[in-house]
């Protein structure tokens, strides 16, 4: 059972969160679920909500398809399935190759994936298990992303660890 309902509609929010939901709304077309929670405290709402846009529709160095590849390693690390089936279809969309997205629900090698796609997943899995990312795999997402590129991916598994934990905590179902 659900504990903490997304805020998706204005004229249902409580009047001091009615403005935060229009801009979600507006921004990004409707309120996905994790910041439909958070908006219950507008400016984090909205921060977050920002930063998902950011990633998923903005201007990155780092190709959609293997943003999404990042945010699917999360939803399998976190076991969300909220997370796992919204973005594995989105990362194919982008053009992601199935045999990354079979890899990461498969928590399987990437030696038979392209240098991009590996190098993503062997990031997103290190940042979102482990303590640290390597240094080997850290240099190796920097020589092919840049900096801001390496930014790019820490913050998609950042919101996503942030989004599996709201998932979590508010009891959000699968659409199914």
């Amino acid at each position: 059972m659900v504990r903490l309902s997304p805020l998706s509609d204005p004229s249902d929010a409580p009047d001091d969160v009615r403005d935060a939901v229009a801009y979600v709304i507006e921004s990004r077309g409707r309120v996905p679920g994790p910041s439909g929670v958070l908006l219950r405290t507008p400016a984090i709402g909205r921060a977050f909500s920002d930063i998902c846009g950011e990633l998923q529709d903005g201007d990155t160095v780092v190709a959609k398809a293997l943003l999404e590849l990042a945010m699917c390693v999360v939803g399998r690390a976190t076991d969300s399935a909220v997370i796992w089936e919204s973005h594995s279809r989105r990362a194919l969309k982008a053009g992601a190759s199935a045999a990354a997205v079979d890899a990461i629900q498969r928590d399987d090698t990437l030696r038979e994936l392209g240098s991009d796609e590996a190098t993503v997943i062997a990031f997103a899995r290190e940042a979102s298990r482990e303590p640290t990312v390597s240094d080997a795999t850290f240099d190796a997402a920097v020589a092919r992303f840049s900096e801001r590129g390496v930014a790019e991916l820490t913050a998609a598994v950042g919101a996503y660890l942030m989004a599996a934990c709201v998932i979590r905590v508010a009891r959000l179902e699968p659409r199914r």
